[in-house]
């Protein structure tokens, strides 16, 4: 389910090329990337250190207790975003660099909020599993 609606804002906007659902734990939900050429843990850990280290940025400058909602990164050919999608969830879509301009996460925010939903119940599943194998 949280895989279709990936793949609903990806055919909404032709640009994006993958797309990757992260906990802030660096635990990837659910990525479009290949497994046979991306580490996927990898990334997911560091697109964690990435939010830390924006979390770090805004206490150092003394705006504690700020969230991000989206970051934004940019090179010539590829723009990487990350939205927030829950208090420990997040989105990281990887779009081409010439299409990025177009893309504007309010007209996607409803299969943001559905994606939120989905993998916000998935960790609880994830808590009770742990908490039964600790027994």
């Amino acid at each position: 389910m949280v895989l279709k609606n990936v793949e609903t804002i990806m055919k909404q906007f032709p640009g994006i090329l993958h797309a990757t659902l992260f906990y802030n734990s660096g635990l990837v939900f659910q990525t479009t990337f290949p497994q046979s050429n991306v580490n996927i843990p990898e990334l997911g850990k560091f697109l964690a250190e990435i939010n830390s280290s924006f979390e770090k940025l805004m206490e150092i400058s003394k705006f504690e207790g700020e969230t991000f909602q989206k970051l934004i990164f940019e090179t010539k050919n590829v723009v990487v975003i990350v939205v927030k999608l829950g208090e420990d969830s997040n989105l990281a879509l990887f779009l081409e660099g010439g299409k990025a301009v177009k893309f504007s996460v309010e007209v996607i925010r409803k299969h943001l909020d559905r994606l939120k939903e989905l993998i916000d119940q998935d960790q609880a599943d994830l808590e009770e599993i742990k908490q039964e194998e600790a027994k």
